[in-house]
C-alpha cells in the first residue's frame, strides 16, 4: 500500500455546530493536497443537530463523512436507521457508518441487505473491541479475552458482507492473518509518538498502524487538541508517506486455522506427541492429533488464547442445550487453564481440583467451595480411555452432587455421550493409528490390548510423512 490509499479520518467528538463548521472549513482550505484523504467522523454531533442539518452543514464541504452511530439494535430499527439515510439524501456524503458486530448475526446480514436493497453507496463498518477495553473488559463483556473477542466478532462480520472493521492498533496484523485482504480495517486509538493517550488502552502510532496492515486512520483529539491543528494534519500524512505493510501471516497460524475451522491442521502444527513407558516406547503412533496420559501441549498452557477459544465454543454448545452448572471439576494438570477458561465463559467462575497420582487413585484437593447440591461440569483436555473420567464420576456421586456434563478439547471417545452424560467436544480425531516397522520389539506389535477400540494396527505405510517419536 502507499500512502494516498490510506484515510485520515478526523473525529469531530466532542465539538459544538459552530466550533465544527469553522474547523472543517479551515481544514478543507489549508489541507487541499490531503483533500482525497481526509474525512470527518461524526457521532454526538448527529444527535444535537440532526441527520437534516448535518447534511446542511457538509454540503459546500468538498469530504465525507463516517458516520459513527455505532448502531446495536434488532434487525428492523437497524433497516429503518439505513432508510433514514436514504430518504435524507446522505448516501452521497457517507463514506462509512458503522454498526456493532456484536449485533445478531441476523440484524448483520440485514442491514446488509437493506444498504444493497436501496442501492446505498455507504460502506458498512462492524465494530469489534473499542480500543478503550482491555483484556479483563472483555472477559467481562463477552467471556473471551480480546484476542479471540476481536477475532469472533471479525468472522461474524465478514460472513455477512460487511465492507470491513473497527479495531484496535494491536488487533491489525492477527485479523489481517487470519482472515486476509479483502476488507477495510478503520483504526481509532492512534497516537503520535509522546502523545497524550486519555482513556485509549491499545493504541499506536499513525506508522505502526500502517505498518500492520491498516487502511484508515481515526485520530481526534491528538490533533484538534493542539496549538496547530493544520501542522499535526499535515505531520499525519508526512509520517505514514512511503510505509508499507509488513507480512505477519506467520505469528499467527495457529489463530487462522482455528477460526478458518482447519481442526485437523491446527492439532497436527501444535506439536503434540504419544509417550508410554515400557513396551510402549517402541510403538509408533500417527494421527491428525496424539497424547500422553495427558495432553502435551505446552501451547495451550501458555497460550489463553486457544483456552479462551476452547473454553468459549463448548460454553455455547452447553447454553444451546440448557445445561446449567455450578462447578467445573478437572483432574489432570493439562486441564487446570483450560478449565478456569471454561469457568469463566459459563460465568461461574468456579473450579475445583480432584488430585491425580500414579496408580490412578483420585482424591478431592481442599478447597473452600460449599458443594451441596452443585451441578457438576467434569472437565478434560482429553477424554481417551476414559478411566480418569470414571472416577471423577464417582467422586461427584459419593457426595451427592449432580453431574450434568462432560466436557473435553479432543474427544477420542467419538461420542456425545458417556454413561449417559451429555459430552461436548471441539475436535474430535481420527482414530488412533498405530503402526510398527523393524525397529519394533516383536512382543511390542501385538500388545494393544489397552488401546482405544476401533483403533487401527498396522504395519508403518510407505512414504509416511509423520515425525515418529
Amino acid at each position: 500500500m502507499n500512502s494516498s490509499s490510506h484515510k485520515l479520518i478526523i473525529a469531530l467528538d466532542a465539538k459544538s455546530e459552530l466550533e465544527t463548521k469553522e474547523l472543517v472549513s479551515k481544514i478543507s482550505k489549508e489541507c487541499v493536497e490531503y483533500r482525497e484523504e481526509i474525512l470527518f467522523k461524526v457521532n454526538d454531533l448527529v444527535t444535537s443537530i440532526g441527520f437534516k442539518w448535518l447534511k446542511e452543514m457538509f454540503l459546500d464541504v468538498p469530504h465525507k463523512i463516517m458516520l459513527d452511530l455505532k448502531w446495536h439494535d434488532i434487525s428492523n430499527t437497524l433497516m429503518n436507521n439505513i432508510t433514514q439515510i436514504k430518504n435524507n439524501d446522505l448516501w452521497e456524503l457517507i463514506e462509512y457508518f458503522t454498526i456493532h458486530g456484536s449485533n445478531s448475526k441476523e440484524a448483520i446480514d440485514q442491514a446488509v441487505q437493506k444498504r444493497n436493497e436501496l442501492w446505498i453507496d455507504s460502506k458498512i463498518l462492524g465494530i469489534t473491541l473499542l480500543t478503550s477495553l482491555d483484556d479483563n473488559n472483555a472477559m467481562e463483556i463477552y467471556g473471551k479475552n480480546s484476542i479471540n473477542t476481536v477475532l469472533s466478532l471479525t468472522k461474524e462480520i465478514l460472513e455477512w458482507w460487511a465492507d470491513g472493521i473497527v479495531c484496535a492498533p494491536q488487533d491489525i496484523a492477527m485479523v489481517r492473518s487470519v482472515f486476509w485482504y479483502d476488507f477495510e480495517i478503520v483504526t481509532p486509538g492512534v497516537r503520535f509518538e509522546w502523545s497524550e493517550k486519555w482513556d485509549q488502552v491499545r493504541i499506536a502510532t499513525p506508522k505502526e498502524t500502517i505498518e500492520s496492515g491498516g487502511d484508515h486512520v481515526v485520530m481526534g483529539r491528538p490533533l484538534l487538541q493542539s496549538d496547530n491543528v493544520i501542522a499535526q494534519v499535515q505531520r499525519f500524512f508526512h509520517e505514514i508517506d512511503g510505509v508499507v505493510a509488513k507480512e505477519y501471516e506467520w505469528l499467527y497460524e495457529l489463530e487462522r486455522l482455528l477460526y478458518n475451522n482447519h481442526k485437523e491442521e491446527f492439532f497436527k502444527d501444535v506439536g503434540v506427541y504419544y509417550s508410554r513407558k515400557n513396551w510402549w516406547k517402541y510403538c509408533r503412533l500417527a494421527s491428525g492429533l496424539v497424547s500422553s496420559s495427558y495432553m502435551h501441549t505446552w501451547i495451550f498452557e501458555r497460550h489463553p488464547s486457544f483456552l479462551s477459544y476452547f473454553a468459549f465454543d463448548l460454553a455455547r454448545g452447553m447454553r444451546e442445550k440448557n445445561i446449567e452448572c455450578d462447578v467445573v471439576m478437572w483432574a489432570q494438570m493439562g486441564s487446570v487453564r483450560f478449565s478456569y477458561a471454561l469457568a469463566q465463559a459459563l460465568w461461574s467462575k468456579q473450579s475445583i481440583y480432584a488430585e491425580k497420582w500414579e496408580d490412578w487413585e483420585l482424591f478431592l484437593k481442599r478447597h473452600n467451595i460449599n458443594l451441596k447440591w452443585k451441578k457438576v461440569v467434569l472437565n478434560e483436555d482429553v477424554v481417551t480411555k476414559w478411566s480418569t473420567l470414571k472416577k471423577m464420576i464417582e467422586i461427584v456421586e459419593s457426595k451427592w452432587w449432580s453431574v450434568v456434563a462432560i466436557t473435553c478439547i479432543a474427544n477420542r471417545h467419538g461420542k456425545d455421550t458417556f454413561e449417559g452424560i451429555p459430552l461436548l467436544s471441539y475436535y474430535i480425531p481420527p482414530k488412533f493409528a498405530l503402526y510398527y516397522d523393524s525397529q519394533t520389539p516383536v512382543e511390542a506389535r501385538w500388545n494393544y490390548k489397552k488401546l482405544p477400540e476401533g483403533s487401527l494396527v498396522s504395519e508403518k505405510p510407505k512414504n509416511e510423512l509423520f515425525n515418529w517419536v
